[in-house]
């Protein structure tokens, strides 16, 4: 995978986030009843900030592997 891929699929799973993030508060100030999958958004969240996490430590330590 190409170094402007990884970006891209980094800054793709870091949208993801802030996505669920934003869905999990807005259903929070919903009236009851909320959606069965309310409570699963922040995990899914947590999931994709370490994902993207993931490719951008994989990202780098390609470039120092490279460099050294």
């Amino acid at each position: 995978m190409s170094q402007p891929t990884r970006i891209v699929f980094e800054v793709v799973l870091l949208g993801l986030c802030l996505f669920c993030v934003a869905t999990f508060v807005v259903q929070h100030f919903m009236t009851s009843p909320r959606p069965s999958w309310h409570k699963e958004l922040p995990n899914l969240a947590l999931l994709f900030a370490f994902a993207s996490t993931l490719v951008r430590s994989f990202r780098r330590r390609r470039a120092r592997r490279m460099v050294g």
